[in-house]
């Protein structure tokens, strides 16, 4: 039975990545080309491979303040590698205009500079303002999750299907990408009169212009531009965002339809083992641990956490141990929040605001290898075990005082001792305060079993 779960998962598994690569028309294909472009090299600094180079092999005095990014330019970076308070308005122009030629160069075709030349108003005017307006707003409810939250989730947004989506936040190449085209925290230190520089409208305006000025023969080639469809919203949102064609959507929306295989056993074993995080600060074992502790199991846990679920929002599916943790992130050290903060808020934003990804958390912490102990078949787990809280205490010492008093009151007495001696094993783990709370409710059995 293994093996046949293996198989299907496998199957699967094929089924997604072909339903990836189904390719589209091809002013699909050349619009995705476009966005890969627009990710790779109009949102990157010019020097990128340069400095990435440098900062592998771990080179004395290097850092990314070094690279080409809009916010150090513009503000200015000392010897010391800290930030001045300067406004390098012209510094900041010479970067963007060279990303401009840049990408200019990469569309190596007539077909790709008219697609772009005929996109580029929609991206300037219409989509990347809506863009920006969604993500403000979206922002302000992502704030849930922390109380002290990043200052925007703009690019959460963008981590959809693919590892080429533009606009994704990638880690590729040291994750070079200028975080300035975001709705970063960092533009309220900008001059307001110098904002329009940090917008990706403002860029894309500049190849716009340099196609036109760059000998390009515009007026020769009006008819094969008056053939190309305008960017439509549901053509920007899959081709640019997503990186995928609309045939690719629908397979991939068809694909997540049918029920999907797992392992059996062997996955409700690894699920309960992945969850123990979970299971640690959901009944308070944590409580009994010093911060240290936490961390190291935390580092244990979180890295391979994220993979997980990265992969799982990537593919519109639900990142099951995100959203459970995501239940109990603020009882977490601050020291592993800081740490894990940016990839975690990310899996769980886009989870959230996903009309892919269906979230029910009261049906995931239901299920088989999130809360139950590990415990024979058929056997019940005993209370008060570590990991277990007072009040998940007092609420099992509750439960079965009014078990017992409902035998008493029916006059079956079979077997109230040992129901009592079950409720006796509870009642000693409990604190006093606990403890005189049942004071009432064993009066009354005491009563109805004609104890003093």
């Amino acid at each position: 039975m293994k093996m046949k779960n293996l198989l299907e998962s496998w199957d699967r598994f094929v089924k997604e990545k072909q339903a990836m690569q189904i390719e589209g028309t091809e002013l699909e294909e050349s619009r995705i080309y476009i966005a890969k472009l627009i990710d790779t090299v109009l949102q990157r600094p010019t020097n990128n491979q340069e400095i990435n180079k440098q900062l592998r092999a771990k080179t004395l005095g290097v850092t990314k303040r070094d690279a080409n990014l809009l916010l150090y330019l513009y503000k200015g970076v000392d010897e010391n590698g800290n930030l001045m308070n300067e406004e390098n308005v012209e510094d900041v122009e010479e970067e963007l205009n060279q990303r401009a030629v840049n990408f200019h160069d990469s569309l190596e075709t007539q077909e790709l500079i008219d697609i772009f030349y005929a996109d580029a108003p929609h991206l300037i005017h219409f989509h990347l303002p809506m863009m920006r307006e969604k993500a403000q707003k979206d922002s302000h409810q992502s704030k849930y999750m922390l109380s002290k939250a990043p200052g925007s989730f703009s690019d959460f947004y963008f981590a959809r299907l693919t590892n080429n989506a533009v606009f994704k936040d990638t880690t590729a190449d040291s994750g070079m990408k200028d975080f300035m085209h975001k709705d970063s925290a960092e533009l309220k230190n900008i001059n307001p009169k110098h904002l329009y520089l940090f917008k990706l409208e403002y860029l894309i305006q500049i190849v716009y212009e340099l196609i036109q000025d760059n000998a390009f023969d515009i007026s020769n080639n009006l008819g094969s531009l008056a053939t190309i469809p305008e960017l439509d919203n549901d053509t920007f949102v899959k081709n640019y965002i997503m990186g995928i064609s609309k045939k690719s959507y629908e397979a991939k929306m068809e694909l997540n339809k049918q029920e999907h295989p797992t392992f059996g056993p062997m996955i409700e074993k690894q699920r309960h083992r992945m969850n123990r995080l979970f299971r640690y600060y959901y009944y308070g074992e944590y409580l009994r641990a010093s911060t240290e502790e936490q961390v190291k199991l935390i580092d244990d846990y979180m890295p391979k956490i994220i993979d997980i679920d990265t992969h799982q929002v990537k593919n519109n599916l639900v990142p099951k141990y995100s959203i459970l943790l995501s239940l109990v992130w603020d009882k977490l050290p601050t020291e592993s929040q800081k740490k894990y903060e940016l990839p975690f808020l990310k899996i769980i934003y886009t989870a959230k605001h996903s009309d892919d990804i269906k979230v029910d958390i009261n049906k995931i912490i239901k299920e088989k290898g999130v809360l139950d102990i590990d415990k024979p078949e058929g056997a019940s787990i005993p209370l008060g075990l570590a990991g277990e809280t007072e009040d998940y205490r007092l609420g099992g010492a509750n439960e079965e005082l009014d078990n017992i008093i409902e035998l008493a009151t029916s006059g079956n007495n079979k077997d109230i001792q040992k129901m009592w001696s079950k409720f006796l094993l509870i009642y000693s783990r409990l604190n006093q305060q606990s403890k005189d709370s049942l004071n009432d409710k064993i009066k009354t059995l005491k009563s109805l079993l004609g104890a003093k």
